[in-house]
């Protein structure tokens, strides 16, 4: 029985379903935050959460037999480059919940900047073709990271990974972000994203992608499309997942 995230019944269910047969393997995976303080997980056979800092922050919490990682995956053969993009206007996008943790404010800031910098060569070059665009739906979110050359990450602390990143990066959508938490396990600056911290994030960032050379923009889009590729398809996640169930259908501890 695999538990994908947290719910006030798994302690419960996990019972349960060792009364049935004790032989029964029971495993929860994290994929958010939760409090776990008073919980008792003796009855689950394996935790596995997201990244490594999320399992950093999960020591000497409740007392699963095994403890593992596995990365989230990404379906590669879906969030790809589509090359559907038939003009040359920068479109620089943010995908995520309109919550206080995914940090939109910056997103905003950075709209603003922008605005502001285009107004100015609007006058100036008495242009009225460019939009302001809204929001995009989710299930054609693979298809809004193919219209933005750039998406736009800002991270707090307690990310447990970021999905947004990988998919942006397995689309070749150039990554900038904030990273934070399991974000960092993978987001390497000037290698396949570009990072910033919070403080002057939106000016930085434009100054950035106005003088961001075409060389330096493929290079780091091929490198985070290879990674992608390389670490979190989900033929690699599904590899990952199968060692683990071994693992655990091997353990005879009590």
């Amino acid at each position: 029985m695999h538990f994908q995230n947290y719910h006030d019944s798994v302690e419960k269910l996990a019972k349960k379903i060792k009364t049935w047969n004790k032989d029964i393997k029971v495993i929860l995976h994290l994929h958010n935050f939760y409090d776990f303080k008073n919980k008792n997980f003796d009855k689950l056979d394996a935790v596995i959460t997201c990244s490594d800092f999320f399992m950093k922050n999960f020591e000497g919490l409740p007392n699963a037999k095994i403890y593992k990682v596995i990365k989230n995956g990404v379906d590669i053969d879906k969030f790809k480059k589509i090359n559907f993009k038939k003009d040359k206007k920068i479109i620089i996008g943010f995908v995520g919940r309109i919550v206080s943790q995914k940090n939109v404010e910056y997103m905003i800031e950075l709209a603003r900047e922008f605005k502001n910098y285009l107004i100015k060569k609007i006058k100036e070059y008495n242009l009225n073709n460019i939009d302001f665009l809204d929001n995009i739906s989710p299930d054609k979110v693979y298809t809004a990271y193919n219209s933005f050359d750039f998406t736009i990450v800002p991270l707090n602390d307690r990310e447990p990974f970021c999905m947004v990143g990988i998919e942006a990066m397995s689309c070749e959508s150039f990554v900038i972000a904030r990273a934070g938490g399991g974000s960092k396990e993978y987001m390497l600056d000037d290698e396949n994203c570009k990072l910033f911290e919070f403080e002057n994030f939106a000016k930085n960032i434009k100054e950035y992608i106005l003088n961001l050379k075409d060389s330096d923009k493929l290079k780091i889009i091929t490198n985070a499309r290879k990674m992608c590729e390389e670490n979190f398809s989900w033929d690699k996640i599904t590899d990952d997942v199968q060692k683990i169930y071994e693992e655990v259908l091997n353990d005879n501890s009590k």
